[in-house]
């Protein structure tokens, strides 16, 4: 264990890491941590590098606990500890590079994640999207989800999926207003979110309350409070933008549902552009009347109906009504690859809490060399979708992937 230390952004005040209770800090050279909204457990890799052949002599078995303990105090504003739970799952990486010294990783999952590739859900629901995903993880996962309303009620039968499985089968049925964009994620222990990709862009529930901003070197050693803001510096940034052939290969710019009606002997054409669930989408997007926009032929779907075939009634959901989240869906999801940035900032525990939440990010525009003006079109509110931790040593850092679904300016 590191002795107890105040220090500046990016030092570890404290930090713990145990195997089933047994300390093993003195050993473990680095230290990662997963989060990721697209994932509903957290991940974690352990680097050690062992003069004792911990392996044999502790001994480190699978299914061992993994305890992670982080604890960062900056200033009263941004003072946290946490401790992660895991379960060890893997040696990977063994290399002997002296007659006593050998390095190895240790992998761990969220205890959840065992639990869940243990279970099977197999089960007619009949009800709302967030009420059947609440229903799934409370059963078969012994945890809590929060979720907003999404959509109205539907029939469904889960064909014997895992739970975390399950839940992301339905969102992909749940529509928060036009948009079929529910995603389902973890946020600590036995507790996960099912909400709206849009609501968790835009919404004060998920307003983190917090704002990068690209520092100058030493700016490592401030970190700012602005009223209830905290203030974090960006030590360094990349962009990812757009892969326009993979968007228009997957649907996002258009795409079109065919349903052929077995009983009705009917066809019909659903045809889905960019926009039509969330027109400020559109409005503000880089490619609005370009070559791409008539693309619904690129991402075609088949899709077979067979309402009323055996009694008389025109089922709620079941297969018939597709064609009314199908378009959407594929869009809404790769609205999120479309411009994501990549950040590391100086470590601090608190960020534990950022996944799914909205941040607000002020860059500097490459159009003025003084640094002085903001970027007109990616500055502004970003939704944070991953979350990497990294200790070494006393240093800590914390990478994010975000996503912008908005310019600040059309372009």
């Amino acid at each position: 264990m590191l002795p107890d230390k105040v220090g500046r952004p990016g030092d570890i005040k404290r930090v713990i890491i145990t195997l089933d209770g047994i300390d093993i800090s003195s050993g473990v050279i680095a230290t990662h941590i997963w989060q990721d909204i697209f994932t509903a457990s957290w991940s974690c890799k352990l680097i050690v590098g062992d003069t004792t052949n911990m392996i044999h002599t502790l001994p480190i078995k699978q299914g061992m606990e993994i305890g992670i303990t982080l604890e960062t105090e900056l200033t009263n504003k941004t003072k946290d500890a946490k401790q992660f739970k895991f379960i060890l799952f893997a040696i990977t990486d063994r290399t002997f590079e002296k007659s006593r010294f050998q390095s190895y990783a240790l992998e761990g999952v969220s205890k959840s994640f065992i639990k869940n590739q243990q279970k099977r859900v197999s089960k007619h629901y009949s009800d709302t999207p967030d009420q059947i995903v609440s229903k799934i993880v409370s059963d078969k996962l012994g945890g809590t989800c929060k979720t907003s309303s999404a959509g109205s009620k539907i029939d469904v039968i889960i064909p014997n999926l895992s739970p975390m499985m399950a839940a992301n089968f339905v969102c992909k049925f749940a529509k928060a207003g036009q948009a079929a964009d529910c995603v389902f994620f973890m946020t600590d222990d036995d507790e996960y979110i099912m909400e709206s990709v849009e609501k968790l862009y835009t919404s004060d529930e998920y307003k983190s309350g917090w704002t990068l901003l690209q520092g100058e070197a030493n700016a490592k050693d401030t970190i700012g409070n602005q009223g209830d803001e905290v203030v974090f510096y960006i030590s360094g940034y990349t962009f990812e933008h757009y892969d326009a052939l993979m968007n228009m290969t997957g649907g996002f710019y258009a795409n079109q549902v065919v349903t052929y009606d077995f009983t009705k002997k009917k066809w019909e054409e659903r045809n889905f552009k960019h926009g039509d669930d969330i027109s400020s989408d559109h409005s503000m997007s880089t490619f609005s009347g370009s070559v791409f926009d008539d693309s619904k032929l690129a991402n075609q779907s088949f899709i077979p109906k067979y309402d009323m075939l055996f009694d008389k009634k025109a089922s709620p959901f079941k297969s018939d009504n597709l064609e009314d989240w199908v378009g959407s869906r594929k869009s809404s999801m790769l609205k999120l690859e479309q411009d994501r940035l990549f950040v590391q900032i100086p470590g601090n525990v608190i960020m534990w809490q950022a996944l799914g939440k909205n941040i607000e990010i002020d860059l500097p525009s490459h159009e003025d060399m003084t640094g002085e003006t903001l970027d007109k079109y990616y500055k502004g509110t970003y939704l944070i979708t991953a979350v990497h931790h990294t200790v070494q040593g006393t240093h800590y850092n914390v990478n994010l992937e975000l996503v912008k679904k908005r310019l600040a300016e059309g372009m």
